[in-house]
This record gives structure tokens, sequence and C-alpha cells, in this order.
């Protein structure tokens, strides 16, 4: 929804800022000037129009619009006092070269009015955005919270640029601000991090960047590694060429250069636009062609065979490991087991139809209405519930790295036949990694290749799927 806010915001005030430009000389002319060029459409084309025109030109030139989320408040005042400056330029240089609506001698008074009332415009456009702007993000809880760990001049001046530019992050501060003294042996720094992480996680922080000199770094792997259980992205900064992970990238934040564990193409809001844009096209199709006509059927066969709702729900581990309430099919008995036990070949608790909709996954549909809520996506790593999501974090390695991103209907794991069943640890940690595959190497057409095969697979029929 963050997203999505910004990208209307962008198009909300393009669409307003080019309504003003085009007022601002409109509004100036005679009644008869405008009776005049609203009768001659290629008139009002070729010389009102040269405002809005300017506008677009010097927009683009500054890029007013583009990156709306990251450049904050601030950078979008500078960018509206650039913008206006061209603008005006370019409309007076038109204006003087080809004057159709304003002879030379209006040009003056007109040229004022127009400055006048376009830089009112401005200014009150800017003050609505920004009280909309703080009241969305006083309102929302999506932001990425942010926090440093280094109390010097890094850790202060990294703290500077996230208070003025805090778009899709949400700084709360430096962690260790009033500890008052410097760590010198790397066995009490190392606890301190750890400690750091623990609060973090606990304080539902999203990321943790470390400013620490790199004399001072050791077991740097450790940290990571405490990190993802904590389901808690960690960056390095300034650039350390220590004990890294292969798969460790180099990013640039204000500048300064962070080291992250692992690529994540999903980080970028781009992406995930286009992602979830896939989201909603694709479950709007299910849920209107599939799910309008296959939920009184289901349902009804659900009913006559076992009483008890249609729609079974039950809490399982998010996006940043947030619970929330996943729909399925039911196609068990009512039993006391049901969110404490996997289901087992052969389980007792299923029904018949229990079995078919297992059988051809058609009880996952109804996780398409999971889709739309912005609770999960069509791909991704699959939800597990909450005991086995603690459960799994202690016996596997890197397991809370999945819910990085949001869990999915189907997904990498899925396809390559990592489904059902956990009776090994081994199967289980394979079908991780294959989940941080799919994370670190994200892109739309993997997404519909995985659908795609997952539409085969129910097809052709999967002996995993009971």
């Amino acid at each position: 929804m963050k997203i999505h806010f910004h990208y209307f915001s962008a198009f909300f005030l393009f669409i307003l800022d080019v309504g003003l430009a085009f007022l601002s000389v409109y509004v100036f002319l005679e009644p008869s000037v405008q009776t005049e060029l609203l009768n001659s459409l290629s008139s009002f084309q070729n010389d009102l129009y040269i405002s809005i025109k300017v506008w677009v030109v010097a927009s683009l030139f500054h890029k007013i619009y583009h990156n709306f989320a990251s450049q904050g408040l601030d950078g979008l005042y500078r960018k509206t006092w650039r913008v206006f400056i061209t603008q005006q330029i370019l409309f007076i240089m038109n204006v003087v070269v080809n004057s159709a609506v304003l002879n030379q001698q209006e040009l003056l008074q007109n040229a004022l009015f127009t400055f006048t009332f376009l830089s009112v415009g401005i200014l009150l456009s800017r003050i609505l955005v920004t009280l909309f702007w703080l009241y969305r993000e006083k309102k929302s809880n999506v932001k990425n919270t942010v926090a440093i760990w280094g109390f010097n001049q890094t850790g202060i001046e990294l703290a500077t640029r996230f208070e003025l530019n805090q778009g899709e992050r949400k700084f709360v501060g430096i962690l260790d601000e009033n500890s008052g003294y410097a760590y010198t042996p790397k066995k009490e720094l190392k606890a301190s991090l750890f400690e750091a992480i623990h609060y973090s996680a606990k304080n539902k922080i999203h990321e943790l960047f470390i400013c620490i000199a790199p004399t001072e770094l050791s077991d740097v792997k450790s940290l990571f590694k405490l990190a993802d259980e904590k389901c808690l992205r960690i960056r390095f900064v300034p650039d350390i060429a220590g004990n890294f992970p292969d798969n460790a990238v180099l990013q640039n934040i204000f500048h300064y250069p962070a080291i992250s564990q692992r690529n994540e193409p999903l980080e970028d809001q781009n992406n995930r636009f286009i992602k979830r844009v896939f989201d909603v096209f694709f479950s709007l199709l299910v849920l209107v062609f599939i799910m309008s006509w296959l939920y009184p059927l289901i349902g009804l066969l659900i009913k006559i065979q076992s009483p008890g709702p249609i729609i079974f729900k039950q809490l399982r581990s998010g996006e940043n490991n947030e619970p929330f309430l996943c729909y399925k099919f039911r196609s068990m008995r009512i039993n006391s087991d049901s969110d404490l036990k996997q289901m087992t070949k052969g389980d007792s608790r299923v029904t018949k139809i229990g079995q078919f909709i297992r059988k051809t996954s058609i009880d996952e549909i109804p996780q398409f209405l999971n889709v739309l809520k912005g609770e999960m996506s069509v791909v991704g790593p699959r939800p597990h519930m909450l005991n086995h999501t603690k459960q799994y974090n202690e016996l596997t390695e890197n397991f809370m790295v999945r819910h990085f991103v949001k869990p999915g209907i189907t997904g990498l794991a899925q396809i390559r036949g990592l489904r059902g069943e956990i009776t090994d640890m081994k199967y289980m940690q394979e079908r991780i990694n294959v989940d941080i595959e799919y994370l670190e190497n994200w892109d739309i057409i993997s997404d519909m290749k995985i659908c795609f095969l997952t539409f085969y697979s129910i097809v052709k029929g999967d002996e995993k799927a009971y």
C-alpha cells in the first residue's frame, strides 16, 4: 500500500501542477479571448498549451515526479522551485517568439499575473501535499523502521541523512547513543552487537545499520546468522573487506557503502509495484472466473460431508514474520490438532472431497483473497503455521529469511517438487535454500513461469499432493 500511495501521489501532483500551469494563463485572458480559444481548438492547442508544455519539459528535466518515495518532502520542495523557475523562463521565451494569445504589449502584465497565480497555486498545493503526507505517515503502519548502531561520526552523519529523507524508511535513532564509552575488546563489542540485534527484533525494527571501524569487526557471519533468525536486515557501514558471505552485496545509502547479506530485487519499490500489479490482476481473474462459481459448488460438497465452515482460517507467518489469517477450503473434519499437527499421507482427518481438493490444489484458491488483501503474493515461499515457524527456525539455518518477502500461493520450491509433508530436516533445508534462491533472483518473468509450471503440475498430477 505504501508503494501505491507514492505512485498515486506522484500522478495526482502531476495532474494538479499541469492544471495550475494551464489556469495561470487562461484565467487572466479576456472573456472574449477565452471564448475564441475554446471555439478554436487548433489555436487553443498552439498557444495556451505553451504553459503546459514547458511545465512538462521542465518537470522531466528536473525529474520532480521520479523516485517520489525516496526523495521525500525536502527533495520535492527543492525540485519544485527549480521546475517553477525553469517553466517561467521557457514560458516567457516561447510567448515572446511565438505570441498568438499574448501580444508583446500585454506580455509584462500577463507574465506578472501568471507568475503570481502559479507561485501561489504551487505553494498551496505543496502545503496540501505536506499535510496529506504527514497524516498518512502518522496513520501508516507499513513503513520500514531503521536504526543505527555506532555512535561515531559516520553513524551521526548517516542518522542526519535518514532524518532528512524519511521516504520509505522511518528512522528511530542511534541505539548506543547513550552508552558513553567505546568498545575496545572485540568480545565485548560482539556481545553488544548481539544485544543490539535482539533489541531491534524485539522492537520491530526492520533494518539495522552498524557503523564501526574495520579493525573492530570480527565473526561477521555469526551476526548475519543471528539477524536472519530474528527476521532482521543488517547493513555494515562503511565498506569492509572482511569475513563476509560469498553472496554479500555492496549497496550505496546516501553515498555511504553498506554490505548486505544478499541481493534482494524486491527491496526496490518499482519491482514491488510490478509484482503487486501482477498479483492483483491475476487474483481478480481467478476470483471472478473461477472462485465465483466454484465456491458454491465446493462449499455444498464440504457441508454435505462434514459439518463446519466452508473456509478454514489459520494463523500463519507472513512477511516480516507478522501473523495473518490464511484462507483455505476446509478439507478436514473439525479437529483440535489442526493448528499443531501437519497433514500426513492417509490422514484420517481428511474428508473425501478434501482428498480431491487437496490433490488438485483447489483448497488453496481462497488464498487469492489473501493476495488481494496484501497479506500474500501469488508467488513466494509457502507460509507455515506459527508453531512450525518457531520449530523450523530452531532446527534449520536461514529459515526466517523466507519471511523477507510475502508468502505465496505457489513458489519455486513447489514447482521443483519440494512440497508436502516434512519428515526430514534436510528436506526442509533444501526447500529453504530454494526459497532464498527465489528471493535473491526475483523477476516478473520468473513469477509468470512459476504460475505456468504450477498449472502444468496440477494437470499432470503431483504424487506429493495429498
